[in-house]
């Protein structure tokens, strides 16, 4: 039988070399083709230094960032105790002013009662005698058409002055120096009674007996001229003590003056 031997590597044009049985021409290795494998191995070896470097580079600011981190909060806490000390203190000062506000609110209420005796005893006139001073608190009068969950006003302090006159023109006299006191209101101030009577004095008279006889002093009732018995109704002003306080200066009232001074000066009522 016969073999068909084909060579085709004639037919490609490649002609095999002594030795070498594939008939594939072996190529010479050029030095520029192994540059890029050179740039690989060298970037594998590179990139793990790096990733190093940078991780290193990456836990050392992690740790300086944690460091002052905890330095701010600690001063953190510092700031936070102390806003706290500061808050305690202004709620002190809140309720200081309060207390003082309130205690500036109660002696601009008060009328003191030396300083309106001294006053009436300054405006009364030589012909007039007063026999007795009364103050009665008496509820407000309630307008009809106030609101119901309004609250009801605040009572009034009547006063009534009861006394005795040589005329009635001494008593007229004394109604009008009344009306011009700070003290009461102006267009409250009035006359309720103004009547003659007959002045009855009792007075003491020794016996002549002597305490040894046992004799005891009698009274002898003497008759006195007629004068004029009248009682004036006034109330109590609207002025403050601060408003009052050179008023209550000149009547003698230290003490009100002082505490109302100390308090203008600390701000709790105006000048």
């Amino acid at each position: 039988m016969y073999s068909l031997d084909v060579n085709f590597l004639k037919d490609r044009g490649i002609i095999p070399e002594a030795g070498n049985k594939t008939g594939i021409k072996s190529k010479k290795a050029n030095p520029g083709d192994m540059l890029p494998l050179v740039a690989g191995v060298a970037v594998g070896l590179l990139l793990p230094a790096a990733v190093g470097g940078l991780w290193f580079f990456v836990g050392q600011q992690t740790a300086e960032l944690e460091q002052q981190q905890k330095s701010q909060e600690g001063r953190l806490k510092e700031l936070t105790a102390k806003q706290e000390e500061v808050a305690k203190i202004n709620e002190q000062i809140s309720k200081i002013n309060t207390e003082t506000k309130a205690l500036a609110t109660v002696f601009n209420q008060i009328k003191p009662w030396s300083a309106m005796l001294q006053d009436l005893r300054d405006r009364t006139p030589p012909n007039v005698q007063i026999e007795e001073i009364e103050q009665r608190e008496e509820k407000a009068p309630v307008a009809a058409n106030q609101p119901k969950d309004q609250p009801s006003p605040q009572p009034l302090n009547k006063v009534f002055i009861k006394g005795i006159a040589v005329s009635f023109n001494d008593v007229n006299d004394f109604l009008l120096t009344i009306q011009r006191s700070p003290f009461f209101k102006k267009d409250e101030t009035k006359i309720v009674s103004a009547k003659m009577q007959k002045l009855n004095v009792k007075m003491p008279a020794d016996s002549g007996q002597g305490k040894s006889s046992g004799a005891s002093q009698a009274t002898v009732k003497i008759e006195w001229p007629e004068v004029v018995g009248f009682m004036i109704e006034t109330n109590l002003s609207d002025l403050s003590a601060t408003e009052l306080v050179r008023e209550l200066e000149r009547k003698g009232d230290v003490g009100l003056v002082t505490r109302i001074r100390n308090l203008q000066e600390k701000g709790a009522t105006q000048q």
